[in-house]
């Protein structure tokens, strides 16, 4: 199993791209956005995911789902 993997995480309300790589220790690309949602992917080993999860959470971003992809 590879160290780095690729996350995808859905926060709830809109996200601009620019800003939030701006504020974010990880780089992500906006893949999928509305009104409601927002989906991002990242590609981090496992704790680089906990430390994001982590910044998110003290940013006060809801998070809807984590996902990890092949």
């Amino acid at each position: 199993m590879e160290d780095i993997q690729t996350y995808q995480i859905e926060l709830q309300g809109q996200v601009d791209e620019s800003d939030f790589n701006t504020m974010t220790p990880l780089q992500s690309q906006v893949i999928q956005t509305d009104k409601v949602t927002t989906q991002l992917t990242f590609r981090t080993d496992q704790s680089g995911l906990i430390g994001l999860l982590r910044h998110l959470h003290a940013r006060g971003f809801v998070l809807l789902s984590i996902n990890h992809t092949s």
